[in-house]
């Protein structure tokens, strides 16, 4: 997919409109310009070419800005009033974070300008900013704590109480919800909330301190240093590896794994850097040496690792960021998760409580069981879909015995369905295990009943197209009787990610009593299904006759169904047999590989 212009910034790409619009602040638009996606294929994409990787660092009077492209030195007066402690790049906002001595946190431009006080707590040497989920945190000196507070500067809190000392370096990785930081001569890591702190790396000798801390979210590799010598582990700490010797107790550390170099500052020496191997250790300067961030012009605004245009990052509103940072970073608001800003989404109010549809049911005031964004009773009301039984529950939605039927992801985009065991009342040994949907195939409903889509269990994760139809139904030896599934879709982008939280909200699908094929439906432990009925409602679809079951309904005999083929004598043996209280006769899901 072709995007518009994409101007590159440290950890987010700003994606905008059409190409040639004016999408970065004196950047020229090319279309030329290749990006290298995995497995070494390129792309091309129009992109706005800023030359901007900027160094920050500070003095008591000083805010120095480097330009790493052009190794230009700009030098800033500060308002600040004392020595700057931190820093951080807010790359979305295009502002500086700064922490200072005086115990103030501020936020100003890039030039310095603008400077507002965004906390008058206790501030220590290393802050850090959550984009993903709008925080900003540091070590309060002196306190022994962790706190954070909003991007705004409200709701300030203490998160975690540290009794072995103060806590002076800290990193968090967003997307793995963790924080990061170093104790004396601990490495330790929380969740965000400061809950389940774990020590990963204790130092050989107690006088031995960990002085700096960085995560590289695209590599997955956590950085420190102690002992004279800078380390890199894997985010769980294990397969430590020893990258450079000779360091003298820095501050602060910046891993550019787009620029493939790994930057820290000493206290009245300099500013160094070397490449992620450990190799050409440089000197960037000796101009001021404190509160240390980089502004790194890349286009990777989920902090993945992969840049954006490998993984076609859309731009809805055209507001020159791409939708997933754009509610990453709470500039647009997301109220069903998608990370599909509101603006962008369907804007109706069919039952008029001032409350939009996607809204309602995102926070479950609403159903929507054929996920299609309109509220059931809405969907009924207006003739779109059917509810013979007048339940409120479309005809579409209603429970099966060996099927699932759920409304599809939108059409014209690549998407992955998985779908997840949360309770399989026959086989709960596999509670919690996920399986992959297979590409969408049409099957025969029945002598002039029409066609229906359906789509097998699999183990592999795929994009897929999906039709443009109200429903598709999911097949196999996985899918039993009396449980409960849930399914998620997943985008290229969130797929590369690999995380739950950047997939759609959870769709609950349920299957009926084994064979229980017409309602009402009575789970386990009930005996009163199936009855005589649901064996003549087989018998119909099994002579097709006009307004019989739907195929998914009436199939319910195999292991592995195979939707090709036909109901037969099978299905009706198989519900006499569940009538009479015969086990489930079926070896059900496979294991995966």
């Amino acid at each position: 997919m072709m995007l518009g212009c994409v101007g590159l910034v440290h950890g987010l790409a700003i994606a905008g409109g059409p190409v040639g619009a004016n999408c970065c602040s004196g950047g020229n638009c090319s279309v030329s310009q290749a990006a290298t996606c995995p497995g070494g294929t390129t792309t091309a994409a129009a992109r706005c070419l800023n030359d901007e990787s900027l160094l920050f660092w500070g003095t008591i009077e000083h805010l120095y800005r480097f330009n790493l492209e052009t190794n230009e030195l700009e030098t800033f007066p500060t308002i600040v009033g004392d020595i700057m402690a931190g820093a951080a790049v807010d790359p979305i906002r295009r502002k500086l974070w700064i922490s200072v001595y005086s115990e103030n946190i501020y936020q100003m431009e890039f030039d310095g300008t603008s400077a507002v006080l965004m906390s008058n707590s206790r501030a220590a040497h290393q802050i850090a900013l959550d984009l993903v989920h709008g925080h900003v945190y540091w070590g309060a000196f002196g306190l022994r704590q962790i706190r954070r507070m909003d991007l705004n500067g409200d709701s300030e809190e203490i998160i975690l109480d540290e009794p072995a000392g103060d806590i002076e370096n800290l990193a968090v990785h967003p997307w793995k919800e963790k924080i990061y930081f170093a104790v004396q001569n601990d490495l330790k890591r929380a969740n965000l909330d400061g809950t389940n702190v774990e020590v990963l790396y204790t130092t050989e000798f107690t006088d031995q301190r960990v002085d700096a801390v960085a995560v590289d979210t695209g590599g997955e590799y956590l950085y420190w240093a102690d002992s004279g010598v800078i380390r890199r582990a894997s985010l769980d700490g294990e397969n430590i590896i020893d990258v450079f010797t000779g360091v003298e107790h820095p501050i602060g550390m910046v891993v550019d794994a787009w620029g493939g170099k790994i930057y820290w500052s000493e206290p009245g020496i300099a500013i160094h850097r070397v490449n992620l191997d450990g190799t050409n250790p440089e000197t960037v300067t000796t101009e001021g040496f404190l509160g240390f961030a980089l502004h790194r012009e890349v286009s990777d605004c989920n902090n993945n690792g992969v840049d954006d245009v490998c993984e076609g990052m859309q731009d809805c509103n055209f507001n020159g960021i791409g939708d997933r940072c754009d509610v990453s970073a709470a500039i647009s608001l997301d109220c069903n998760r998608n990370f599909k800003p509101d603006e962008c989404e369907p804007q109706t109010d069919c039952d008029s409580n001032g409350v939009k549809d996607i809204c309602d049911i995102a926070d479950q005031s609403a159903n929507d069981c054929n996920w299609n964004g309109i509220p059931d009773p809405c969907d009924i009301d207006g003739g779109l879909l059917e509810d013979d039984n007048g339940d409120d529950v479309p005809d579409v939605c209603q429970n099966k015995s060996r099927f699932l039927t759920f409304a599809p992801p939108p059409a014209g985009t690549d998407y992955a369905v998985r779908l997840k065991f949360i309770d399989l009342h026959l086989f709960g040994s596999m509670n919690g295990e996920v399986r992959w949907l297979n590409a969408p195939g049409v099957f025969n409903n029945g002598i002039g009943a029409g066609t229906f889509w359906a789509s097998s269990v699999g183990c592999d994760a795929a994009l897929h197209q999906w039709p443009a139809t109200a429903e598709v139904s999911v097949y196999g030896a996985a899918i039993v009787p009396d449980s409960e599934y849930e399914v998620r879709f997943a985008d290229a982008a969130c797929l590369a990610l690999g995380e739950e939280s950047c997939m759609t909200s959870a769709i609950t699908l349920k299957t009926t009593r084994w064979a229980d094929v017409l309602d009402p439906f009575y789970g386990f432990p009930s005996t009163n299904q199936p009855n005589p009925r649901d064996f003549a409602a087989i018998i119909a679809k099994f002579k097709d006759l006009a307004g019989s079951l739907h195929f998914t309904r009436a199939r319910i005999a195999g292991n592995d169904l195979d939707p090709s083929g036909h109901v037969s004598f099978m299905d009706i043996s198989a519900c006499v047999s569940s009538h009479q209280g015969l086990p489930y006769p079926y070896a059900g899901p496979a294991a995966c590989p």
